[in-house]
């Protein structure tokens, strides 16, 4: 993950304009544009030299969810959290 915000400060943050940040879905196209256009069309050391695209299209471990998984139950949960005076959460 730090290597995935280095890349995002390095390549995208130092181009942004303030179009690209009037809103956040403006924010949200232009991070889209970029992973897509860039990001993923981009040979990467850590892949070999290929494309993240290109490694995704050549793995066999990529699957959709089954439809009858229940998605809401697995990704929409909530729990409570306190957070403390120095910012820390309690779990």
């Amino acid at each position: 993950m730090e290597r995935w915000f280095k890349t995002v400060r390095g390549q995208l943050l130092i181009r942004l304009t303030n179009d690209d940040t009037g809103s956040l879905e403006a924010l949200n196209r232009r991070l889209w544009a970029w992973v897509e256009g860039e990001y993923h069309q981009t040979p990467h050391h850590g892949l070999d030299g290929v494309t993240p695209l290109e490694k995704w299209a050549q793995s066999d471990s990529v699957r959709l969810p089954d439809p009858h998984d229940d998605l809401d139950n697995l990704f929409l949960f909530e729990e409570r959290r306190k957070v403390q005076k120095d910012r820390t959460v309690s779990l």
